[in-house]
């Protein structure tokens, strides 16, 4: 076996010093984007793992080298990520940790395994096709650089702080909603939750109420939009944008690009990046036309295993 001839020693993430781990190995697939210690550490003191959640490292004489993570997302089917340090890559490493994760899976009668892979990265596509896996979805990444881009609001469009008085969660949550449903997708999607919209936004290690925008039209809420900034990362990330059907074409998705457009200028951030769904027609065509670049984005591959 491959984690006898390499004598792996598997760890569980618990202190800083692995979550540092973490972020070097992390950062070594990205090219816009610096993941922090502190960000997993938040990450991990919001959270409340369940028994099927696996979060390690593998040490190689006595060096960190590469992280499993294997957590269940919903009836029995497990999300699944493997990163190796390209140094030690090709020796058996990630294999040995697939069968790490296969094991897991197998005490909670998992059913399904599904991974997030760089489209660009042959080597990848390679490994989890070596592990039986296949293309599923994939994401569309977009990038500004916000370079000479002058963006005027012709609408007005308010942040969490400037408002007057709170939204209901459940306003917002409601919005969000009917515009993620409302995408004829091949794979359908569950509703958002006001527990996850607490624990993926609102919670977030990177959350500022003055970075979430909203648009009324009297009193009811027609467009949502927040971006995400991490400390000493050069990457302003888009994380959602949509406007209700009935008032689009008016200048709101304008104005929201107005308003990240400045909090990037003002952050000394080098872009923004966002992922879409290739099956969002209208939101791609809506970037595209605001200039934002395509990029190569991300695939999720999956293998089921019964």
């Amino acid at each position: 076996m491959a984690t006898q001839t390499l004598q792996l020693e598997f760890v569980p993430i618990q202190t800083k010093d692995h979550h540092q781990a973490v972020a070097d190995l992390t950062n070594t697939l990205y090219d816009n984007h610096v993941y922090s210690a502190e960000q997993g550490l938040h990450e991990s003191a919001n959270a409340s793992p369940p028994a099927s959640f696996l979060f390690q490292l593998a040490y190689l004489n006595g060096q960190a080298v590469a992280f499993l993570e294997c957590s269940e997302t919903e009836n029995k089917n497990f999300w699944l990520e493997i990163v190796v340090h390209p140094d030690f890559q090709r020796q058996g490493i990630g294999s040995s940790l697939m069968l790490e994760a296969h094991k897991h899976v197998q005490k909670f009668e998992g059913k399904q395994l599904e991974a997030q892979i760089r489209d660009d990265w042959a080597a990848h596509h390679a490994f989890y096709a070596k592990h039986g896996f296949a293309r599923s979805t994939a994401w569309v990444k977009w990038w500004l650089q916000p370079e000479n881009i002058t963006y005027t609001n012709k609408v007005q469009v308010k942040s969490l702080t400037e408002l007057e008085q709170s939204i209901p969660n459940d306003m917002v949550l409601e919005l969000i909603n009917e515009l993620r449903l409302a995408i004829i997708r091949t794979e359908p999607i569950k509703p958002y939750t006001l527990e996850m919209l607490k624990r993926d936004v609102y919670d977030a290690y990177w959350f500022r109420p003055e970075h979430f925008w909203v648009a009324f039209d009297q009193q009811a809420l027609v467009g949502v939009c927040w971006v995400a900034g991490f400390e000493n990362d050069p990457t302003l990330f888009l994380e959602f944008l949509g406007i209700r059907a009935s008032h689009r074409h008016l200048g709101i998705g304008s104005a929201f690009v107005a308003k990240m457009v400045e909090v990037c200028r003002d952050g000394n951030y080098k872009g923004i990046e966002g992922h879409t769904n290739p099956e969002e027609t209208q939101t791609n065509s809506f970037l595209e036309r605001r200039r934002f670049e395509r990029k190569p984005g991300y695939v999720l591959v999956k293998k089921a295993l019964l």
